[in-house]
């Protein structure tokens, strides 16, 4: 499947994805020659608009991005592409372009962010909440601030001495339930 580069003058809209960490890196533009690089080499390939010609991504900074995947939308008029980047994607500097705030999208912690996709998932919340009052039924039917923080420190605990790190549940919680706003977690390969 290719690209329709007829659609946009030549060019098509491609949009660098952190496959790690789903963190949008990047937006450049593709022609045919860069998507065949693209193809060929599995690192990224753009077109420069305004030097008018391609741009190996990482030529001279050596900040690299390793292709491991690649699709085209639905109107097959943009790629999204997912990378292992070494160093900044940006020219600033920064991992991603995209770190000038327009507004602020204000993350909560990531037990809301599991919260929001239980909310958004059809789980059976009955079931969900039998089990969470039978846990609260442990703390004598205490649902007070200070019940909560004890579960969250025997949470908390429980991490520490199974020798991984909040950070790290953090990250995999993350990688499991992104943030809104970000792609989703999607099953691409076809079954």
């Amino acid at each position: 499947m290719r690209p329709d580069f007829k659609k946009m003058n030549g060019l098509v809209p491609a949009i660098v994805q952190d496959v790690e960490s789903k963190e949008v890196l990047m937006l450049a533009y593709v022609n045919e020659e860069s998507y065949e690089y693209m193809l060929k080499n599995k690192e990224t390939c753009f077109y420069s608009r305004s030097r008018k010609t391609l741009w190996h991504k990482g030529e001279t900074s050596g900040h690299i991005q390793k292709i491991v995947g690649m699709y085209l939308d639905c109107d097959q008029d943009t790629l999204l592409i997912f990378v292992h980047q070494k160093g900044a994607a940006c020219h600033t500097g920064s991992y991603s372009c995209f770190f000038e705030e327009v507004f602020p999208y204000e993350c909560a912690d990531p037990l809301d962010r599991l919260f929001d996709v239980i909310d958004e998932k059809a789980i059976d919340q009955k079931a969900l909440y039998e089990d969470l009052n039978t846990k609260v039924q442990t703390f004598k039917n205490d649902v007070s601030k200070e019940a909560i923080e004890g579960l969250y420190y025997d949470l908390s605990a429980l991490v520490k001495a199974s020798g991984y790190t909040m950070e790290e549940i953090e990250q995999d919680l993350l990688k499991k339930y992104p943030v809104k706003g970000n792609v989703k977690k999607i099953n691409y390969h076809k079954a």
